[in-house]
């Protein structure tokens, strides 16, 4: 190991995320969620309690929201985290100029 520890800051804006390239998943998904709606989709961020964001765009064809990670190289594969990852996943709101929903179902094994 190196020993060096890299401190990412939290930015809230997309902008300073393009501007500085670094960030961790929340920047992330704030900058891909806002490239979505600038190129005309409905896009909103699935923010998790146990420390994860990422972003669902309502896809027309589908009739239905789509999870897509920018962490992640994966299209609609919203039982990664806890089958994947192994991670035990709380509570999920996903959160649009439009709606707070409680999407927590879609993610969860049980």
């Amino acid at each position: 190991m190196c020993h060096i520890e890299t401190r990412y800051p939290r930015y809230n804006h997309p902008i300073k995320l393009f501007e500085t390239r670094t960030g961790r998943c929340g920047e992330w998904a704030n900058a891909f969620t806002a490239i979505c709606v600038a190129l005309g989709h409905d896009a909103r961020k699935a923010n998790d309690w146990t420390d994860h964001v990422w972003t669902e765009v309502y896809i027309n064809e589908y009739e239905r929201w789509v999870h897509l990670d920018s962490c992640e190289p994966l299209f609609d594969q919203p039982l990664t985290y806890e089958k994947g990852w192994g991670k035990q996943l709380t509570y999920i709101i996903s959160v649009s100029t439009k709606e707070f929903v409680d999407v927590s179902l879609r993610y969860v094994l049980d």
